[in-house]
């Protein structure tokens, strides 16, 4: 041995001990099966039914999709701790540790069965179950399944007997059922608590996908459902109201760890209560938290929400500001700079971000406290309050005046090329004010 050659030793670890310690990543259930529905939209998916199932100490969990299921090679690498794949600009998944990792956080049991073919039903199955490790402490996913486990594989079976998709099943659920596994009531009632948090949960972490506004989807939306029940999106800017504030969107460029980056800040101003279409619409609106605990920041990874409400430590959380909320929008090349971790529940607001967005932000609350101050005092529904100018609001015959007005101005002193490239602007940042204008 050259006295440069480095001399070592392999040393594999427990997989007793180390699958036992990432149970408790910090998922709870809903985060869990998020990450699940990552890993079916980067598989093509355009729909995800999920499935909880009572039955006893047997009760169990699927996530079916429609994707293009895996090959036998993508299979075991998907089965691995830190899988080796590449993961696309667009793509949802990260570490490569989700599926094991949001799983096995909530079952001693997780079985994938996959099909890829159109034309033959050829049904992949690899099964990762803590039992058995615990007995052999060997890094091993068993290939098939038993046959008391029939039941629940015939109806994942059947999930993929019109075509290529991938089930997964959640069974032993010894974290998800917490202590109601051998009370069949305490059981039917925690599923039942889980199925409508997973409703709340999912409705906010896609609604984008729902909605068909996701960028990876190319216009078409995704389509989840619990128990046959379609998820409703849950769209924290209420961009359905007509009365709804789009406040100008600001672009900011950043250094990510393979150069140059875009943040994107995308600010509204929720109407006041007396302003939504309904009491039920301003109802659903105050969304999981409610109305204080909602406002802020709502941080978008490649349009998934990875979290929302309050305002990353910038200003308290204040009844005058609860119609205030902004997205902030960035790709997973700037993962590393918002220090997403892995269950993607949580993101941080970069030092050089805050920065640019505080001055952002300060607009939006002083708009938004307008707002809720009118509805306090009067009821009506302006857009913009008088508070927010030394002067008071321009009647409709004045707007008329001021939009005349800058057309001549711009006429007499040959500027037209600046007031029309001015107007294009507007309706990109304030269309709004752009209608009143007449433009």
């Amino acid at each position: 041995m050259s006295a440069n050659q480095e001399s070592t030793t392999e040393i594999t670890p427990s997989a007793r001990r180390l699958t036992s310690s990432l149970r408790d990543i910090g998922y709870d259930t809903s985060s869990a099966v998020a990450d699940l529905v990552d890993n079916s939209v980067s598989a093509g998916a355009r729909r995800v039914d999920i499935e909880i199932v009572h039955h006893s100490v047997g009760s169990y969990l699927t996530i079916a999709d429609d994707g293009r299921g895996m090959a036998a090679e993508g299979l075991d690498e998907a089965m691995r701790f830190g899988s080796q794949r590449n993961y696309g600009g667009r793509d949802l998944g990260k570490y490569g540790l989700g599926l094991k990792t949001a799983s096995l956080s909530q079952c001693r049991r997780l079985t994938v069965i996959t099909r890829t073919s159109q034309s033959r039903v050829v049904l992949r199955t690899r099964c990762l179950d803590l039992d058995h490790i615990e007995r052999t402490d060997r890094w091993e996913v068993l290939n098939r399944l038993s046959d008391h486990d029939l039941a629940w594989a015939g109806a994942a079976a059947d999930a993929l007997s019109r075509g290529p998709g991938t089930v997964v099943i959640w069974d032993r659920l010894d974290r998800l059922m917490r202590n109601s596994l051998v009370n069949p009531g305490a059981a039917k009632r925690r599923l039942r608590s889980v199925a409508s948090a997973l409703h709340s949960h999912l409705g906010m972490v896609f609604h984008r996908f729902i909605e068909g506004q996701a960028e990876a989807l190319g216009g078409e939306s995704l389509t989840i459902s619990i128990n046959g029940e379609k998820v409703r999106p849950w769209n924290p800017f209420a961009e359905d109201q007509v009365k709804t504030v789009r406040m100008p969107v600001r672009r900011f460029e950043v250094e990510g760890p393979a150069g140059p980056a875009e943040v994107t800040f995308r600010p509204f101003v929720l109407p006041a209560k007396s302003l939504f279409d309904s009491l039920d619409a301003f109802e659903r609106m105050s969304g999981p938290r409610r109305w204080n605990r909602q406002q802020g920041l709502y941080v978008y990874r490649a349009d998934r929400l990875v979290q929302g409400g309050g305002w990353a430590g910038m200003r308290s959380i204040d009844e005058h500001t609860k119609l205030a909320r902004a997205a902030i929008e960035f790709g997973p090349e700037l993962d590393d700079l918002f220090r997403v971790n892995v269950a993607k529940m949580r993101a941080i607001l970069p030092t050089e971000v805050r920065q640019m967005v505080e001055p952002e932000v300060g607009a939006l609350c002083k708009r938004a406290q307008a707002m809720y101050r009118k509805d306090q005092r009067t009821g009506s529904s302006p857009t913009v309050d008088a508070t927010e100018t030394e002067h008071a609001p321009l009647t409709d015959g004045g707007v008329a005046r001021l939009a005349t007005g800058l057309i001549s101005a711009a006429l007499a002193t040959g500027r037209t090329n600046d007031l029309m490239a001015i107007i294009d602007h507007l309706r990109d940042s304030d269309p709004d004010l752009t209608r009143a204008l007449g433009w």
